[in-house]
């Protein structure tokens, strides 16, 4: 049974330092999701994913470039 405020699966992602980020952004699997694990700097099959400071602690990311670009 789940209890108020409790959470089923894993701890979600949080990613501050990704929303606005021009590598955020891309074809699919990223699309406009700056809370997934992978991004363009980040790929899935090259790495590990985005580290933990920055997917869970608001850690800053050194790769963020600002994106200038309106999203869809």
């Amino acid at each position: 049974m789940i209890h108020p405020g409790e959470q089923m699966g894993g701890r979600p992602a949080d990613c501050k330092a990704c929303q606005g980020c021009l590598f955020a952004h891309g074809p699919a699997p990223f699309e406009n999701a700056p809370d997934k694990a992978y991004c363009l700097i980040y790929r899935r099959g090259e790495s590990t994913g985005k580290p933990r400071a920055i997917l869970f602690d608001g850690a800053s990311c050194d790769h963020f470039r600002p994106d200038t670009e309106p999203q869809p």
